[in-house]
């Protein structure tokens, strides 16, 4: 975040969640649904610091399993000094018998900057990003403080989808963004102005200006 003070989760952390769907409750159907997640956060030193998670969801119904999710990922932090920091993230994520809404995307709102939003869908995903960030003390009328990052980003989708849509590969693009940190709202948002090109975009569509809210640089 941009000045504030951040909480980090080093140590682990378990959580399982299930759920039961019963026409006698006013379901369609009768299922059972579970939800288990892992993370842990690590000090490698005292400049950097890594985060790892792991998740599975899925709905047994019909006498089968369906809707099934694993996903991983994994955040790598190094502070070279207090106004930069380098940032690598990488997750990974593998479906089974996915529901027609729940096809993993890439693209815009998904990782890969400087393509269409839902660019590409399959069951299998995998995304690299790389960013080297950078913070200021300015402040704008003391309502936003002010970062920037140069980044790229790597990701790929495989496997059936839902919308027959072409699979392309892997795809690449990279791009400069702006941040601004709202000190005046309790929920912490951080805007998002980024500009990416592509590297493998068939349609030759250009750069690509995302304008978005997060909860995180």
């Amino acid at each position: 975040m941009i000045g504030r003070t951040e909480d980090e989760a080093f140590g682990r952390r378990y959580m399982l969640e299930l759920g039961v769907a019963s026409g006698s409750l006013g379901s369609d159907r009768d299922a059972v649904l579970v939800r288990a997640e892992a993370s842990d956060g690590y000090h490698l030193s005292a400049r950097q610091s890594a985060f790892v998670s792991a998740t599975v969801s899925a709905r047994h119904e019909g006498g089968q399993w369906a809707d099934s999710l694993f996903s991983t990922s994994a955040r790598y932090f190094y502070r070279h000094s207090q106004r930069s920091v380098f940032y690598a993230g990488f997750s990974a994520d593998i479906g089974s018998n996915l529901d027609a809404d729940h096809d993993l995307l890439l693209g815009g709102d998904n990782g890969m900057r400087a393509y269409p939003i839902a660019f590409q869908s399959g069951e299998k995903r995998a995304l690299l990003t790389l960013e080297q960030r950078y913070f200021t003390d300015w402040q704008v009328y003391r309502t936003f403080t002010v970062g920037a990052a140069v980044f790229a980003d790597i990701g790929r989708v495989w496997g059936p989808n839902s919308i027959d849509a072409p699979v392309l590969g892997t795809v690449k693009d990279f791009g400069i963004g702006l941040r601004f940190g709202n000190l005046r709202s309790a929920r912490a948002n951080v805007l998002h102005v980024d500009l990416a090109w592509p590297v493998d975009d068939p349609f030759n569509s250009g750069p690509q200006l995302m304008i978005e809210t997060r909860s995180t640089f």
